[in-house]
């Protein structure tokens, strides 16, 4: 008798950690199509945020170099748009890189591409990429740079077969302006 008694509560131990195991299972499966959702819902609003109003005037001149839906610009607003210069905000800082991007002979360089790749926060374990196009005056502005890095922050300018480099240490020169010259890979 003992041993039916003590063969029954063992089994009723085996139960209850099976019933157990079943009820962390369906929670974590809960959990994780809750956190499917709440991606699908806020993919769904970045997707509707992006969409241009409804009242706002639209042209469709297919006989301009415009694209279909896009807001008319006059040719003063396109000269001051080229003009403008772009600036990508990394938001982990307060520092500050002016570019100007050049060729050999000192003209300005539209539409170079320069990317930064950062090691930001505890150990510098978070990394964060940005790439920025230059304007007509071959100018492009990066602001929220964190002023303390590992190594500081090695920029890299590059324009079809051209390319070049520039460093920036933010813990030196906070606000820094950088000319990178480029020219052609061997």
């Amino acid at each position: 008798m003992a041993r039916g008694g003590f063969g029954q509560v063992s089994d009723e131990r085996n139960l209850i950690t099976m019933k157990l195991r079943i009820s962390l299972s369906s929670r974590f499966s809960l959990l994780l199509l809750a956190l499917a959702v709440l991606a699908f819902a806020i993919g769904s609003l970045t997707a509707q945020s992006t969409a241009p109003p409804a009242n706002q005037n639209l042209t469709t001149n297919s006989a301009s170099n415009q694209t279909p839906g896009t807001p008319a610009a006059t040719p003063a607003q396109a000269a001051a748009d080229a003009h403008q210069v772009p600036v990508m905000d990394g938001a982990i800082g307060t520092c500050t890189v002016d570019f100007t991007v050049t060729d050999n002979a000192q003209t300005p360089i539209y539409d170079a591409k320069i990317k930064v790749h950062i090691g930001y926060g505890f150990m510098y374990w978070r990394k964060l990429d940005l790439e920025q196009a230059t304007n007509i005056d071959g100018k492009a502005r990066f602001v929220g740079l964190p002023s303390r890095t590992k190594r500081g922050l090695f920029f890299t300018a590059t324009q079809g077969d051209r390319t070049g480099t520039a460093f920036v240490d933010p813990s030196q020169t906070c606000n820094a302006t950088e000319t990178i010259v480029l020219e052609k890979k061997n």
